[in-house]
């Protein structure tokens, strides 16, 4: 994205955020990172060289993060882990990273609170320099907000544009003010593991639990909100319909000081824009933001979630606006059955994102048409020609080439936005629970569990899923030539 915020930041100060259990915190999630709220003029961040910003607030026990080779996050193989870069450590009592250089990221894989090891979740982040680990930050009293906006947030651990970590003495990470497309949002990659048992009766997987830290001296009464930005991502390898997600105190048990809601901070926000799918495949114009509308429909796609009590956002059925289901032929997909996109890299930098420029699948409401490369809602779902495939045309194979195949990732994305409302910490504990719970559907028959292989292109860096759902698919993709390339942009995609 080549946004930059351009609001100023308020002075933030470590060394008051670490006066910790004072009245000036109280009723908040520990963090590194306050604002001092006597500062008023712009000043930069203040950043600890190698040690995550805004730490402490994400309770790291059942965490374990890990430094990895940002180009072998492999997103279609399980267990969906990167290699690990041997030498290099997070420590989860402190945040203190070993030093990253470009080509590093990290994930924290979210383990079940039961002790079995079983991992639930996948969280990631940016690449460095982008972003650091672990990928979350608790962010307190900014005061730079839109009025009426929670001056506390729950975001990515990301930097901002021109002002990422290899601009040592200058970094200045996002916060909860920051502009439109400052990557706020952190990415929740739900596992197998989390359908492998289903309840038959309410549909429900195995939970994800993300424990943050209070302060338990705390004695105030006064209620405290955070905005809470991120993405849940279909994974899991079976269709879903929905999801359910529920704050809880450290017991595991719903409590009166402790709420979620679906506030609305924005001017025309309504519960349709709590859980939505991407709006460059599925929305309108919305100027500055969006200056063209989606890519499969000019309406956005979303679920309606609901408060079915003051602990609990739910919902399960269809996908409901755009025309998600029609082109997917789906609910919510599985990487398994994602639909793969042609790109076109229109500024030549790997590092913004490219065009769409094609799908593979068939056309909504068009059965009779075979499956192959076709155009999107506003070229009228034209199919792709020979020529426009060819060395003349999108060159996919071409030394040089600004065109390119990939997954269309966006398909398994939900972003979700939320308030975690905490009142009387006394009552509540020292800590409190998000968890997060996917539902199957029904309608569908299970898909099988991936397998870890995937099937190589050639050793050039790059490869088809080996799930691809016929030979012709394969061939084609093999023609089209998913290569090196294709790794340099799953970076470039990441770290921005």
């Amino acid at each position: 994205m080549k946004n930059t915020n351009r609001k100023k930041l308020l002075g933030l100060s470590v060394a008051a955020a670490l006066l910790l259990g004072t009245t000036t915190y109280a009723g908040k999630i520990i963090t590194n990172a306050a604002y001092d709220n006597n500062v008023t003029s712009s000043a930069s961040a203040i950043v600890a060289l190698h040690t995550q910003f805004g730490f402490t607030g994400w309770n790291m026990d059942n965490v374990v993060v890990k430094i990895v080779d940002a180009l072998t996050i492999n997103f279609y193989a399980f267990p969906q882990t990167a290699t690990e870069i041997g030498s290099s450590l997070f420590n989860t009592a402190t945040g203190i990273y070993t030093a990253m250089t470009d080509g590093m990221s990290f994930e924290s894989r979210v383990m079940d609170r039961n002790g079995s090891g079983e991992i639930r979740a996948l969280l990631h982040g940016k690449n460095w320099p982008v972003g650091e680990p672990s990928g979350i930050k608790v962010i307190n009293n900014d005061l730079a907000v839109h009025e009426g906006d929670p001056q506390n947030c729950i975001i990515n651990s990301s930097y901002l544009e021109g002002y990422y970590l290899n601009n040592v003495g200058n970094e200045q990470p996002t916060v909860c003010s920051s502009a439109f497309q400052t990557h706020k949002r952190f990415k929740v990659n739900m596992m197998p593991t989390t359908v492998d048992v289903v309840d038959h009766v309410t549909g429900y997987g195995k939970p994800i639990e993300l424990v943050f830290n209070l302060d338990p001296t705390d004695t105030s009464t006064a209620m405290t909100r955070y905005q809470v930005l991120q993405k849940i991502n279909n994974y899991t390898g079976r269709v879903l319909d929905g999801y359910k997600l529920e704050v809880l105190d450290e017991n595991g048990t719903k409590n009166p000081n402790l709420t979620v809601s679906l506030d609305k901070w924005d001017e025309g926000a309504g519960y349709d824009d709590m859980a939505n799918f991407s709006h460059g495949l599925w929305g309108e114009i919305e100027l500055p933001h969006f200056p063209s509308s989606g890519f499969f429909d000019n309406k956005k796609a979303y679920y309606p979630v609901f408060n079915t009590d003051n602990q609990t956002v739910e919902w399960h059925g269809d996908i409901q606006g755009g025309n998600y289901m029609a082109v997917l032929r789906s609910n919510w997909i599985t990487w398994e059955n994602s639909t793969r996109g042609i790109y076109w890299n229109d500024d030549n930098n790997t590092a913004t994102d490219a065009v769409l420029k094609a799908f593979w699948g068939r056309p909504p409401a068009r059965d009779d048409l075979p499956e192959a490369w076709y155009k999107g809602q506003k070229d009228n779902w034209v199919a792709v020609t020979a020529t426009e495939l060819g060395a003349s045309g999108w060159d996919v194979n071409g030394t040089g080439s600004l065109y390119y195949t990939d997954t269309i990732e966006d398909v398994l994305n939900l972003g979700i936005t939320y308030t975690v409302n905490i009142g009387e910490n006394s009552k509540i504990g020292s800590k409190f629970i998000i968890r997060i719970t996917p539902h199957v559907d029904g309608n569908y028959t299970d898909s099988p569990l991936p397998p870890v292989a995937v099937a190589s292109d050639g050793g050039s860096g790059g490869g088809f899923d080996a799930l691809d759902k016929t030979s012709l698919i394969a061939m084609i993709l093999g023609f089209l030539g998913i290569g090196a390339f294709i790794a340099r942009r799953r970076l470039a995609q990441q770290k921005n």
